[in-house]
């Protein structure tokens, strides 16, 4: 049975804001853990953690109870192989509304996919699929979703064949840059899915856009003008259009930059910088307080610290930190975000050398006077492909749609009742609106 460790949480740095953690929980794990995940893997409607590893065969999920604790900690290896496995990724990878488990060794990728009963299959090999970063999304609209692989020197389309799901037909490009931290977002309110990546070893970032007849523009680059730890794509100022958060990991100099859409075509083209505590690595956009406004998590490797930047009229400036009574990991996949103890908000997960720090969020969460007395707010269909029709709404709502692990993927103004939700991928969402939270699946 592993031991749970429960640690004092101070607060060092003081700003305005609602954020706030009670405990930090610390799992000691065997290996030194170099990325979390927080997914629903079990299709229970609770957040799971699973863990990877640097230079071990194996990945660990620790599955959520129903009282919001984690179980103890299940290990999956590749077909009981002793080669080392390469970086996950997770999401629904054959398209049954289950979350699966992309990975693979100097053997082969493959998958585990997720079995009916929400337990864990075994590995299915795919020798088509090169070994590299997965990252999973929607690459051609179709509904389905694909996988982006970042190799040595190139990188790779993997989509996922509609008539035999869970397979997939690759396609490749040759390049010279370091491809880092990668995201799949629509950063062009088209609803086509977009490839932003961070070229850390040249200071870019590189925007590829999704065409609409399917495949993609040669990218756009942007300077960044300075190393770049991790980026990561959300609505940071609630205008509607995703925006961009890199940061700098340095002692004395270390900084986030917040880049912003242009107005003609949505590319992130111009940035403002912000002073950050030491060493800043790692990035989430997340909503901590359920105020329909996203915050910016940044870890800090080697300084035991974590830190929230929240915004004043949608304006950013200084930060809250957190001391922690361990460090961080220095991988841009050490941090993630996401309900894992059935709470309702959205807490922060940790990679260290041996083990996993849990920030448990204790935020208030931010509601109108009057909500109790709201007339009780529904959507249909759910599931539902297409359109969500809501019910007892006012006119011209606005809504936010965020997936389960807090992140607010899209957002705007009702329409005649309607809400588009063909961009997004299938799976699990929270619709708000009018301070009611509504779960939906988009199949």
């Amino acid at each position: 049975m592993k031991n749970f460790y429960y640690l004092a949480l101070f607060i060092s740095v003081n700003t305005f804001s609602q954020i706030s953690f009670k405990t930090n929980k610390f799992i000691p794990l065997p290996k030194e853990p170099v990325s979390s995940l927080v997914a629903d893997i079990n299709n229970d409607g609770l957040n799971d953690l699973i863990i990877d590893y640097y230079s071990t065969n194996y990945f660990s999920i620790m599955k959520q109870k129903t009282n919001g604790e984690l179980d103890v900690i299940e290990n999956y290896t590749i077909n009981n192989d002793s080669e080392n496995i390469s970086r996950i990724d997770v999401g629904d990878l054959n398209n049954d509304g289950r979350k699966d488990i992309i990975t693979g060794n100097t053997k082969g990728t493959g998958i585990f996919f997720q079995n009916n009963d929400g337990t864990i299959g075994n590995f299915a090999l795919r020798a088509n699929l090169p070994l590299g970063n997965y990252t999973i999304g929607d690459l051609n609209n179709d509904g389905l979703n694909d996988i982006f692989i970042i190799s040595y020197n190139k990188i790779h389309f993997a989509y996922q064949n509609p008539n035999n799901p869970g397979n997939f037909t690759v396609t490749s490009l040759d390049k010279t840059w370091q491809g880092g931290s990668t995201q799949i977002k629509d950063i062009n309110n088209d609803h086509l899915n977009d490839i932003i990546i961070a070229c850390s070893n040249i200071s870019k970032i590189y925007t590829f856009r999704q065409k609409p007849e399917g495949g993609f523009l040669d990218p756009v680059i942007t300077n960044a003008t300075d190393w770049i730890d991790d980026i990561d794509v959300g609505d940071i100022n609630n205008d509607g259009l995703n925006d961009l958060v890199a940061t700098k990991a340095a002692n004395n100099t270390s900084q986030i930059k917040l880049f912003f859409p242009s107005l003609e075509d949505h590319v992130f083209y111009s940035y403002v910088a912000l002073p950050a505590y030491e060493l800043a690595s790692s990035v989430k956009i997340v909503d901590f307080n359920n105020d329909g406004k996203n915050e910016i998590a940044v870890t800090h490797y080697a300084w035991n610290s974590f830190s929230v930047y929240s915004s004043v009229n949608n304006v950013f400036s200084g930060y809250q930190r957190f001391e922690l009574p361990y460090s961080n990991s220095n991988s841009f996949y050490s941090l993630s975000v996401g309900d894992i103890n059935n709470d309702g908000l959205a807490d922060a997960v940790m990679a260290w050398y041996n083990g996993i720090n849990i920030l448990i969020n204790n935020s208030t969460p931010i509601m109108s006077t009057n909500e109790m007395s709201k007339i009780k707010i529904d959507v249909y269909p759910n599931p539902a492909s297409d359109f969500l029709t809501v019910k007892n709404n006012k006119s011209n709502s606005h809504y936010t749609i965020s997936d389960f692990s807090g992140k607010i993927v899209t957002s705007g103004n009702l329409t005649n009742d309607k809400i588009p939700i063909n961009s997004l991928s299938t799976g699990n969402y929270i619709l708000s609106v009018e301070n009611q939270k509504i779960k939906f699946i988009k199949k």
